[in-house]
């Protein structure tokens, strides 16, 4: 007995073609739904906007990266020279803050310039929003993933 099946080169040039267009898709979907997370998240640590507009979601060849770009981000710290928002996810712990090259420290408070020769700050535990925005990412990967394919297919 023989069998003949028509159009298997199709189904397989589709087989063959269809996995790498699924993963473009999900992955575009996976990058903006992360972009949207991290976003959300981001803004209520964003007084000047600095730490929102240097927030990115960049899309990789298997996977995605969330970050803080580091243009007007870095600070000096006991480290070295740091990007700012790992303060903002990490926390700190009570330190004390000093000037560098001028006499006093100045900021503006609610009637104009604050000077002070030192400022003892009480620390500040910290918000995971990266690492918040990637675990809201990795939990809806299964949903994306088969929206992906319903968008391809």
């Amino acid at each position: 007995m023989v069998v003949e099946l028509e159009g298997v080169e199709l189904v397989l040039d589709t087989l063959v073609k269809t996995p790498a267009k699924i993963m473009k898709r999900f992955w575009q979907l996976s990058a903006t739904f992360a972009e949207k997370e991290l976003l959300k998240n981001v803004r209520p640590h964003s007084k000047t906007g600095r730490l929102e507009r240097n927030a990115y979601v960049d899309v990789e060849d298997n996977g995605i990266e969330l970050g803080i770009r580091n243009q007007g981000m870095m600070v000096d710290s006991k480290f070295g020279r740091v990007n700012s928002s790992f303060f903002v996810e990490k926390g700190t712990k009570p330190h004390i803050i000093k000037p560098k090259k001028k006499k006093s420290l100045r900021w503006v408070g609610g009637s104009g310039f604050v000077f002070a020769k030192e400022v003892h700050h009480p620390g500040y535990k910290g918000d995971p929003f990266l690492r918040n925005s990637a675990d809201a990412t990795f939990k809806n990967l299964n949903k994306l993933f088969n929206k992906a394919i319903g968008d391809v297919t």
